[in-house]
């Protein structure tokens, strides 16, 4: 939830520094917001890996861990 606040007060100050036509401030956020979309895209990608190796971890165990049927006598 950090990084989405920090990119839309990013994304404001930039409008600011574009409307104010301020160079300082629109170089400042621009590599702020760079920098801010890096952390969410490394974020995503982590989630990603540990949910399909979450996944497969389930997905083996499923396999090992079968029950055995019980046979009528």
């Amino acid at each position: 939830m950090f990084w989405y606040f920090s990119i839309g007060g990013a994304i404001m100050l930039m409008a600011y520094g574009i409307h104010r036509r301020d160079v300082v401030i629109i170089f400042g956020q621009s590599t702020g917001l760079f920098i801010y979309a890096r952390n969410l895209q490394l974020i995503v990608r982590e989630r990603k890996a540990l949910a399909s190796s979450s996944e497969a971890a389930a997905g083996t165990l499923e396999l090992h861990h079968k029950p055995e049927s019980r046979r009528a006598a």
